[in-house]
């Protein structure tokens, strides 16, 4: 992501208006948690991204698994992990009491 970034920052509007771009994961991919770090302010500064836009891909079963406090399955082809949704803090959008 951060050569993605370093790209962006090349491409403007002649001068005018810096370029933009963003990065979506889903939210079952297992790098999810890396992936939103990357965004923290006290973030290591070889993995923060200040300019790229990052977006999530929740799917409906990613909140009904939330709201019942389950277990989610985080995979890719190559690996498998287990998180529950609580720990990637999705639970108060499912119970709509996001601060």
């Amino acid at each position: 992501m951060k050569m993605l970034e370093d790209a962006f920052s090349y491409a403007n509007q002649l001068g005018a208006r810096q370029g933009a771009g963003a990065v979506y994961l889903h939210a079952h991919h297992p790098d999810i948690l890396r992936f939103l770090d990357t965004k923290r302010e006290n973030a290591d500064e070889k993995i923060r991204i200040k300019t790229l836009s990052l977006g999530v891909v929740i799917p409906d079963i990613t909140f009904r698994l939330a709201k019942e406090n389950a277990q989610m399955a985080l995979f890719s082809p190559m690996t498998y992990n287990d998180a529950t949704a609580n720990r990637l803090a999705i639970s108060p959008l499912a119970n709509g009491t996001m601060n």
